[in-house]
């Protein structure tokens, strides 16, 4: 099961990075990665490991090449096949304000599996099949293929 965070704010609230549009257009890429790797520039993926208390690239070749830690999914530690969201994880926070139309395009870059979003405390009303429950409100978006969620933002709030 994905997990992302779908974060709702009334006009009284204000923060940054908030979308203010009456429509909000976000493009999820979701894809398989590993934990405690790093992508070089060339896209090669490296093994990392933790060197005293400093990323170091976990190969002879790279002695002494020390890794930026907000380059590296580390979670625990150890290395761990995980599905991340624009390369990050957990996925992306949505700020949108209450009412917004909320569009998202969510390109499944996996190779075997489908998938669905499903937007926790959401009232998708009229739009029953923009809640991603896979086989119930939504068949899952095939592997190598895309789906564009649309739905208004509402209610207001911290929604997962």
């Amino acid at each position: 099961m994905l997990v992302f965070r779908l974060l709702l704010v009334t006009a009284a609230v204000v923060m940054a990075d908030i979308c203010r549009d009456p429509v909000c257009e976000f493009t999820f890429v979701i894809r398989r990665t590993s934990s405690m790797t790093y992508r070089g520039s060339s896209g090669t993926l490296y093994n990392v490991a933790l060197n005293g208390t400093r990323l170091q690239q976990d190969d002879d070749a790279a002695v002494g090449y020390f890794i930026n830690p907000s380059d590296v999914i580390t979670l625990d530690g150890f290395t761990r096949d995980l599905i991340v969201v624009n390369d990050i994880f957990p996925g992306p926070t949505i700020e949108v304000m209450e009412g917004a139309q909320v569009v998202v395009r969510v390109i499944n870059d996996l190779l075997t599996e489908g998938i669905t979003l499903h937007w926790h405390g959401m009232h998708v009303i009229n739009t029953p099949w923009m809640d991603g429950t896979a086989y119930v409100t939504q068949c899952p978006v095939p592997a190598q293929h895309s789906f564009t969620y649309r739905f208004t933002a509402f209610p207001h709030g911290t929604h997962w």
